[in-house]
C-alpha cells in the first residue's frame, strides 16, 4: 500500500478529512466513536458512545506471557495496552491490527495462517515473523452494535422537522427529501378498501334498491328470469350490471360478452364459444399465449416467457398451411402447405424441406462419432465416422454399388486425384498424385516399378510379359514350352546389380562368367575356356585334343612331360578292363587301398 496507515485518537470533535489519510481509522476517546476516511476524501464514523461497541487498544508480549515481547517473533501474548493482563478476544474479526502500515487479514482456526493472524485464546499466531511492535491493535470488546436502551434515542437523531401531537405518527417527508415528520391520521375518505368503514358516505342503487353497506339487500328477478343458479335467455344486459359472487352460474342460451372492440360469443344452438375476428383468447398473468383470427389467417401465438409445448399421444392438425414463427413475428420457423413441401428453418434460413420425390437438405447434415446413416430395411448399407476413420459399410445382403455415368474419382481433400474410374474407359490408380497404373483395352499398364511380394499369375498360354519400349524383351510360355526372346540388343543375365552371369549376343557368341570375369565363349568353331577346366571324366579317344599342358615347365613348349602324385592318400578303384599308368615310386598311406579289378593293370615305371 502507498500510504503507512497510522491509529489516530483525538477529544472534544470529530475528525476532519484533513486529519486523515484515505483508510486511516481515528478514536474519540471521549465519545468511544470510531471513524474512517473514504476513498472519496469524506469521513465515515462506523460507531458510536450509548449502545455501540466499546474498542480497547491492546498490546503483545512474549507467548508465555512472562516478558517483554522480542522480535522478530510470529507468536505473542495479547494484554489490555499498559498492563501484562492477557486478553481473550471472542474472535480474530473483532481485532483490527496494523503492521508497518498493513491492516492484516484476521482468520478463522487456531493454526498458524499463510497470512495476516489467527487467535488462539489469548495468543495471537502471524502468518511469518513481524520485525517491529504493530502499529495498533484496536480490540471491538463488545462484538456489535447493539440495541439501544429505552427512551435514549431523541428525535433530533430521527431527524423530525416538526413537533408531535397526540395521535399522529411519523411518516416521511413530502418529497423524499430525507427525515421524518409527525402527520396527522386519515379523517375524512379514503381510495380503495377499508377494513373498519362500516358504512357507504353515499349510497349506491343495486337493482333499484338503495344499498349503504349497513345491511344485506336481495334483489328478486322476474319469474323465470333466474331460477336457482341458472341465469335465462330473458335477461338483458341493460338491466344485469354485475351478478356478485354466484357459485355454479348456469347460462342457458347464448351469451354474449361484448369488448371493447371484439366480442365473444356463446352460441347455445352452435354448441360453441365464438371469438369474433381479432377477438383473443389471452393465457398468462402477463398475456403470454393468445390464440386468435385476424380475418385472413389464424395464431396460436407465444409472446411472453419460456417456451409453446404441445402435448399429445397423438396430435392431429388441419388447416391448408401452417406457418410457426418467432413471438416477433418477424422469422419463420417451420411451414408447411397442403400438397406441398413442409420446410424448417434455422435463424430464417431453409435448411431443409420435403419433396415429391423425398427429402431434401440444403446445406449441410452434420451427425456425432458413431451415428450411423442407415439404409435399406435391415440397415444394410451404414455411413458413419467412429472418431477416428470413416466407413461405408455393407452389411446385408448383395453388392456395394457405386454407379455414375461419367467419371468416379477418388481424391484428397487438397483435390490432387486417388483413383479415377472412367466409364468406358481405364481404371488410373496415382501416387501422390502422379498415375502408375492405368487398365488398356489390352490388359494394363504400369509407369515405374512394379514391386510383387507374392506370385505373378499369367494364366494364359497366349500372354507375354513384355519389356521395353519396342516390347523387346518378352517372356511366355506357348503351352509346350517357356521362352525368354530377346528382340534387340545383348540378353544380360546378372548374378548382381555389378557382375554379369551370362551375356548373349545375337548371332554371336555366348559369354558365361565367374565373379563377374569370363570364363567360357562359344565361338564359331566352338568353345573357349578361360583358367582350368575339371572334368570327371572325358569320352572319346583324345585324339582331337590339342594344346593340353604336359605339366612340366621349362623354357620351352615341347609337350613331353606328364606328372602324377607319388602318394596315395585315400582309396581309389581302377575302373575294370582298364589299365593305369604312374610314374614311380608310388607310396600308399596307411588305410588307403588302391583296388585293382580283375582284367586291369596298373604299371608303375
Amino acid at each position: 500500500m502507498a500510504n503507512l496507515i497510522r491509529l489516530k485518537r483525538a477529544s472534544g470533535s470529530d475528525p476532519a478529512a484533513s486529519d486523515l489519510v484515505s483508510g486511516e481509522p481515528a478514536v474519540r476517546t471521549d465519545t468511544g466513536e470510531l471513524f474512517f476516511k473514504k476513498d472519496d476524501g469524506s469521513v465515515a464514523k462506523v460507531s458510536g458512545a450509548g449502545g455501540g461497541p466499546d474498542f480497547k487498544y491492546l498490546a503483545l508480549r512474549n507467548a508465555a506471557n512472562n516478558g517483554a515481547a522480542s522480535y522478530p517473533n510470529a507468536d505473542f501474548t495479547l494484554v489490555t495496552s499498559g498492563t501484562t493482563n492477557a486478553l481473550t478476544p471472542t474472535a480474530a474479526n473483532t481485532l483490527l491490527v496494523s503492521v508497518n502500515g498493513v491492516i492484516q487479514k484476521p482468520n478463522t482456526g487456531t493454526s498458524t495462517p499463510s497470512s495476516g493472524f489467527a487467535l488462539s485464546g489469548s495468543t495471537i499466531k502471524f502468518g511469518g515473523n513481524i520485525s517491529a511492535a504493530p502499529d495498533f491493535i484496536l480490540y471491538q470488546e463488545s462484538g456489535g452494535i447493539g440495541e439501544p436502551s429505552d427512551a435514549t434515542v431523541s428525535e433530533a437523531k430521527l431527524n423530525v422537522s416538526n413537533n408531535p401531537v397526540n395521535g399522529y405518527f411519523l411518516s416521511a417527508q413530502s418529497g423524499n427529501t430525507g427525515g421524518l415528520t409527525w402527520a396527522a391520521p386519515v379523517a375524512t375518505s379514503c381510495t380503495g378498501n377499508s377494513a373498519t368503514a362500516t358504512a357507504l358516505a353515499t349510497a349506491r342503487a343495486i337493482n333499484g334498491v338503495n344499498f349503504d353497506g349497513t345491511a344485506a339487500i336481495t334483489v328478486t328477478a322476474a319469474a323465470g328470469t333466474l331460477s336457482g343458479n341458472t341465469l335465462n335467455s330473458s335477461v338483458t344486459a341493460s338491466s344485469l350490471t354485475s351478478l356478485g359472487d354466484l357459485a355454479g352460474l348456469t347460462v342457458d342460451g347464448d351469451a354474449t360478452f361484448t369488448g371493447a372492440n371484439y366480442n365473444v360469443l356463446w352460441d347455445k344452438s352452435d354448441n360453441a364459444l365464438e371469438f369474433a375476428d381479432n377477438a383473443k383468447a389471452v393465457f398468462g398473468a402477463g398475456n403470454d399465449l393468445q390464440i386468435y383470427h385476424d380475418g385472413s389467417n389464424s395464431y396460436i401465438e407465444d409472446a411472453g416467457t419460456g417456451s409453446l409445448i404441445l402435448k399429445s399421444n397423438h396430435l392431429i392438425a388441419n388447416a391448408a398451411a401452417y406457418s410457426f414463427m418467432n413471438a416477433a413475428n418477424s422469422e419463420t420457423l417451420i411451414y408447411a402447405v397442403e400438397n406441398g413441401a413442409v420446410e424448417l428453418y434455422y435463424d430464417g434460413s431453409l435448411k431443409a424441406n420435403t419433396r415429391s420425390d423425398g427429402f431434401e437438405i440444403k446445406q449441410h447434415l452434420t451427425m456425432g462419432d458413431s451415428d450411423e446413416i442407415r439404409l435399406g430395411n435391415s440397415s444394410d448399407l451404414q455411413i458413419y465416422h467412429d472418431g477416428s476413420h470413416s466407413y461405408i459399410q455393407e452389411t446385408g445382403t448383395g453388392h456395394l454399388k457405386i454407379k455414375t455415368g461419367s467419371i468416379i474419382s477418388l481424391q484428397k481433400i487438397a483435390g490432387t486425384s486417388l483413383a479415377d474410374f472412367n466409364v468406358d474407359g481405364s481404371v488410373d490408380l496415382y501416387h501422390n498424385g502422379s498415375k502408375k497404373f492405368e487398365t488398356l483395352s489390352t490388359g494394363a499398364a504400369v509407369t515405374g516399378e512394379l514391386d510383387v511380394s507374392g506370385t505373378i499369375d499369367m494364366n494364359t498360354d497366349t500372354g507375354r510379359l513384355k519389356i521395353g519400349a519396342g516390347d523387346d524383351l518378352q517372356i511366355y510360355h506357348d503351352g509346350t514350352n517357356s521362352y525368354i526372346a530377346n528382340n534387340g540388343g545383348q540378353l544380360r543375365i546378372w548374378a548382381k546389380t555389378d557382375g554379369y552371369a551370362m551375356i548373349a549376343v545375337p548371332d554371336a557368341q555366348v559369354e558365361l562368367y565367374h565373379n563377374n570375369s569370363k570364363k567360357f565363349e562359344t565361338v564359331t568353331g566352338g568353345a573357349t575356356i578361360t583358367g582350368v577346366c575339371t572334368a570327371t571324366s572325358f569320352a572319346g579317344d583324345g585324339s582331337s585334343l590339342t594344346g593340353i599342358s604336359a605339366g612340366a615347365t621349362g623354357g620351352g613348349n615341347d609337350e613331353v612331360f606328364y606328372e602324377n602324385s607319388t602318394t596315395v592318400t585315400t582309396s581309389y578303384s581302377i575302373t575294370s578292363n582298364k589299365n593305369a599308368m604312374s610314374a614311380g615310386p608310388i607310396s600308399i598311406n596307411s588305410g588307403a587301398v588302391v583296388t585293382i579289378p580283375s582284367g586291369s593293370v596298373w604299371t608303375i615305371v
